[in-house]
């Protein structure tokens, strides 16, 4: 196993905090990160470093000597932009696409993907509710098989 953990990025509200909470194993807090969070197996970054070009540097620093997988978060109900084009790119250590539901409606979706896409972050993307329990294959996907054991 990698010492190394998941690190999750997004625009505000896009359920980011919920997901790596869930992927914790913590009682989702309903706050979100005002700080980087370094959890156990995961990395919550503010959407501030989103949001301010001049961040990128630090936000490709916190993924070179900390993470596993960068996962970009888009929410069905959020239509912030969650990066520059191409963002997913510069990342060099895998980069994983995340839409994060409670409603689950088709059109959404695929803005979501359409999202995902011009951000420059590769197919498969997974679509989950992070108000319930973290979906199984995108914790194997991020995770080991025995680390997504622990999760059920």
């Amino acid at each position: 196993m990698s010492s190394k953990r998941v690190m999750f990025i997004g625009a505000t509200g896009c359920g980011k905090s919920a997901l790596a909470q869930a992927l914790e194993g913590q009682v989702r807090s309903g706050r979100s990160a005002q700080e980087v969070v370094y959890g156990k197996k995961t990395i919550d970054v503010p959407s501030e470093y989103l949001e301010h070009p001049w961040m990128f540097q630090s936000l490709i620093a916190i993924a070179q000597n900390n993470a596993s997988h960068v996962v970009f978060v888009v929410g069905q109900g959020n239509t912030a932009s969650a990066g520059s084009p191409g963002l997913g790119n510069v990342f060099t250590c895998p980069v994983v696409g995340v839409v994060t539901t409670d409603c689950n409606s088709s059109e959404g979706t695929e803005r979501c993907f359409g999202e995902l896409a011009r951000l420059g972050v590769p197919e498969p993307y997974f679509v989950v509710n992070p108000n319930e329990q973290v979906d199984r294959s995108l914790a194997e996907y991020l995770f080991d098989v025995e680390q997504s054991e622990e999760l059920r």
